[in-house]
């Protein structure tokens, strides 16, 4: 039930038919009782001319104003000045020391929270449709500049945006203000240095995965992929990394989680090998075994120690195979190494193997 705007704590007549000129149709609520004007009593009449009011009333008032705006019998009207008032710098300390007063005290930033929920969203807000000019964003942005919030802002901001789904039109906006946009080495080192050791949960791997399923990139964006990191070679793995891959356990965890079958090229190096030396070779590519932290793509059934290694133009680019090569002589394995390229040539791939298997 709709309360006096005037903060008397009376219920508003409801109107007997449409009144324009006060923004009431029929059967709505008055904003005000007969007689309480939302500027108080005329001067020198009523009950309290010129006298304060208590906590109750002030209260009565504001619980009024925020019901109405909710219900959106009242809209916020700024006037202005024909006059502007010049503020001293004194009067403006005086204004922000009680200003951060104020918002100290939870129990008015929660009460200023609730009354101005939804009063200047969408349409509501007075600079909607209006965009900013290139000074004025200029001017924002050297204000801001050097500022941080405390952490304490930081994680109630986050906290507010938490679970808060974007828009289509919200995510299509930030797409286009990052486009064209390259990111300082300053602040690729604090991104990575924020991301450091954090490791997404279940769930969001789970959405993640659920976003991306059953999509594919369009052509362009390959292409670009493509050509940003052309040159670029794969980064030496860590040393934790190669130190998890010498633990036997590991290997077999591995083994069991990746589940890899051949690719193409080791399926057709597979047929060759198999058509040269029938029952001689087997695939070990999946993990089943490992020495050394490396497991090698084909073995050799029996007595002989030979391993048959397949480097892909990509995935092995910048590496030198004299190092495998080292790495499984130190178990006792004689080790040829074929790159991808050369299957295109498999006469000159059947004579490497022969004389291997033959040294």
């Amino acid at each position: 039930m709709p309360l006096c705007e005037c903060g008397c704590g009376q219920t508003p007549n409801t109107a007997k038919w449409d009144r324009p000129a006060r923004g009431v149709k029929k059967g709505e609520h008055f904003r005000f009782v007969s007689g309480h004007h939302q500027h108080g009593w005329p001067k020198g009449r009523g009950k309290r001319p010129g006298k304060p009011l208590t906590q109750e009333h002030k209260e009565n008032i504001s619980k009024a104003l925020s019901l109405a705006f909710k219900e959106g019998r009242a809209v916020a009207h700024y006037t202005p000045r024909k006059t502007p008032i010049i503020y001293t710098e004194a009067m403006r300390r005086v204004l922000s020391e009680n200003a951060k007063r104020l918002w100290q005290d939870p129990k008015y930033r929660e009460r200023m929270s609730n009354n101005h929920k939804g009063l200047l969203a969408g349409e509501k807000h007075p600079m909607f449709g209006k965009p900013r000019t290139e000074e004025t964003k200029r001017k924002i942005s050297e204000a801001k500049k050097g500022k941080h919030f405390s952490e304490e802002i930081r994680s109630r901001m986050n906290k507010g945006k938490t679970g808060v789904p974007l828009s289509e039109e919200h995510r299509r906006r930030i797409s286009e203000g990052n486009k064209g946009k390259i990111r300082t080495e300053e602040t690729k080192q604090k991104l990575s240095e924020l991301n450091t050791g954090k490791s997404p949960s279940a769930e969001t791997r789970k959405k993640l995965g659920d976003a991306l399923r059953g999509k594919t990139r369009p052509p362009e964006v390959c292409r670009k992929i493509s050509i940003a990191k052309k040159g670029k070679h794969v980064s030496v793995a860590s040393e934790f990394t190669k130190a998890r891959y010498l633990d036997p356990e590991f290997i077999k965890k591995m083994s069991k989680a990746w589940t890899r079958k051949p690719n193409k090229p080791e399926t057709l190096l597979m047929e060759l090998l198999n058509r040269l030396y029938p029952g001689a070779w087997k695939y070990t590519g999946d993990f089943s075994i490992a020495f050394g932290g490396k497991n090698p793509d084909f073995m050799t059934v029996g007595r002989q120690k030979k391993i048959l290694e397949l480097f892909g133009d990509w995935w092995h680019r910048g590496q030198d195979p004299e190092e495998r090569i080292a790495i499984f002589r130190s178990f006792g394995f004689d080790t040829l190494v074929v790159w991808e390229r050369e299957l295109k040539d498999m006469d000159s791939v059947v004579v490497r193997i022969h004389a291997f298997m033959e040294a």
